[in-house]
């Protein structure tokens, strides 16, 4: 039984961050959390002392040279110096070169949710595998269907304060609203099953309509995880930024419903980080 740092618990988050918290505590669950360190808090470095591995959940932080983001790198940079195992995963990585590139070389193990993110980490000088968001875990794609809206198209959201963050409001034809918020996403998932598609703007969004198995559209985050997870997935669907272009998607992904079968077999045929993964880099 190891002794872990756990670094960036989403859990206050929306459903998906609530998702990806369970896999991971899941995973740790035969090791010893000796401290949780929230998203966005500093650290105190005689935690990371008393832990024989560091873990951070890197999710949607580390991205253009926030302060959140550059926190985990400093947790990780400290264990490194105190001899630890520092392990960075699910992580999104989109930064200027060359950021903590020492930190990226060092780490034990690394994995990043998408493609371009991967790209972006090996400029900085790292070499991350690439693992679905752990959202994607088995065992959060099980729930009840809440509302009703059966064979409807239904709106999410966007991440606010973006140019087109309000573009989603703009399309009143479509009534029905599901978000991630106050919601738990394996509920998502099964309502979204009953609908014809799903407009978001979010990550997780993709996520939850790609496990459903139903056509989506969507618009850009405030990173570049929803372009990665497509990029990745090689499938020819578009990214949205004005009104025109997602009522033009709308039509263009109910007459190819192939391609979201495709994107459905393509999460649920990935890998997350999972317990035999830990092991084996614990044991290294």
């Amino acid at each position: 039984m190891a002794n872990i740092f756990l670094g960036n618990d989403t859990s206050l988050g929306h459903a998906g961050c609530k998702a990806v918290m369970k896999s991971l505590f899941n995973v740790l669950n035969d090791h010893r959390i000796i401290k949780i360190h929230k998203v966005g808090d500093n650290f105190d470095i005689k935690n990371i002392k008393k832990c024989d591995a560091v873990i951070v959940n890197g999710e949607g932080t580390i991205h253009h040279n926030k302060r959140a983001g550059n926190i985990l790198m400093e947790i990780l940079k400290t264990g490194q110096q105190l001899g630890k195992k520092t392990i960075l995963i699910n992580s999104v990585f989109q930064q200027e070169p060359l950021f903590y590139p020492e930190v990226l070389k060092n780490l034990d193990y690394f994995a990043v949710r998408e493609i371009l993110s991967q790209e972006n980490a090996r400029k900085c000088g790292g070499n991350p595998e690439l693992l679905l968001d752990s959202s994607a875990d088995i065992i959060n794609r099980k729930g009840k269907v809440f509302g009703n809206c059966k064979e409807q198209i239904v709106k999410g959201k966007t991440f606010p304060g973006l140019p087109h963050s309000k573009i989603i409001d703009q399309l009143t034809e479509y009534s029905i609203t599901i978000t991630l918020k106050n919601q738990i996403f394996g509920n998502i998932i099964a309502t979204l099953k009953t609908a014809k598609l799903y407009i978001t703007g979010q990550h997780h969004g993709v996520y939850c309509a790609g496990l459903a198995g139903i056509p989506f559209v969507c618009l850009p985050g405030n990173t570049h995880k929803i372009e990665g997870i497509i990029k990745w997935s090689g499938l020819p669907i578009k990214v949205c930024t004005t009104v025109e272009k997602i009522r033009e998607q709308i039509k263009w992904a109910l007459k190819h419903k192939e391609i979201y079968n495709n994107f459905h077999k393509f999460l649920i045929n990935g890998k997350v980080f999972d317990k035999n993964k830990l092991e084996e880099i614990l044991k290294k």
